[in-house]
């Protein structure tokens, strides 16, 4: 019975089941823990039952102060000013992850095709090239003229021509870019690489990407010791232009 408004109308099927309400009810009553208005319990003369029988159910507490709670207008004020601070934290936070994420990346792309590079040579028992976004440094011979400027693409050479390997994957777009050239480098058949205007085994920086977005932690720096051993560093600088 509980929850009922005043003067409402509930249909039993059995006359044993209005009684039992009733004693329920005026039980609660003498104990006066419960208040009270009066419901009207309907039997249906279809049962038999006769007329309509009048009980005391019980009616839910009124709200304090006569009237419904809700939100007054300093609460909303008071809501609105926190998430608008929580937003100006968050905000910028979330590009931040996002720029070093992109990042991360690219530099993870550029060392698979590195490792790419180096295995297909090895497998293949032919030379392979790491292939630069400058053509220049990619040369114009079989292997360098099939890089022609895809940064991070790897390219076979098989008989007389040259294959792609692997195709390049960079995301080089909005604030994340190449700072300077990606140096090609090209593995021999015993997986050791080497600059394509030397023999000897490459030690260096194979290539940083940058952003201005970040002022902190906005490099990732790849680089190679003897012609085998990659690395990659985190660093900050001010300086990031192709």
């Amino acid at each position: 019975m509980k929850g009922f408004d005043r003067h409402s109308v509930i249909s039993c099927g059995r006359h044993q089941q209005v009684l039992a309400v009733y004693r329920t009810v005026h039980t609660a009553r003498r104990r006066k823990t419960l208040r009270y208005s009066p419901t009207e319990i309907a039997c249906p003369r279809s049962q038999g039952r006769g007329r309509a029988m009048y009980v005391e159910a019980m009616r839910q507490p009124a709200c304090a102060g006569g009237r419904g709670r809700g939100f007054t207008l300093v609460e909303l004020l008071v809501t609105l000013a926190v998430l608008v601070v929580l937003m100006a934290v968050a905000v910028p936070s979330f590009r931040s992850i996002t720029l070093s994420n992109r990042l991360t990346t690219n530099a993870n792309e550029l060392v698979g095709a590195i490792q790419t590079a180096r295995m297909e040579a090895i497998k293949r028992n032919a030379r392979t090239q790491f292939c630069s976004n400058s053509e220049t440094s990619n040369t114009t011979d079989t292997l360098g003229g099939a890089c022609a400027s895809a940064a991070g693409a790897v390219v076979a050479l098989s008989g007389a021509n040259a294959v792609l390997v692997r195709e390049s994957n960079l995301s080089l777009s909005g604030n994340v870019q190449l700072h300077g050239d990606v140096t090609a480098l090209r593995f021999s058949a015993q997986g050791i690489a080497h600059a394509t205007s030397s023999s000897a085994p490459y030690t260096g920086t194979v290539a940083d990407l940058c952003t201005t977005a970040l002022s902190g932690d906005n490099h990732r720096v790849i680089r190679m010791a003897a012609g085998s051993v990659l690395q990659t560093d985190t660093e900050t600088s001010s300086e990031c232009s192709p």
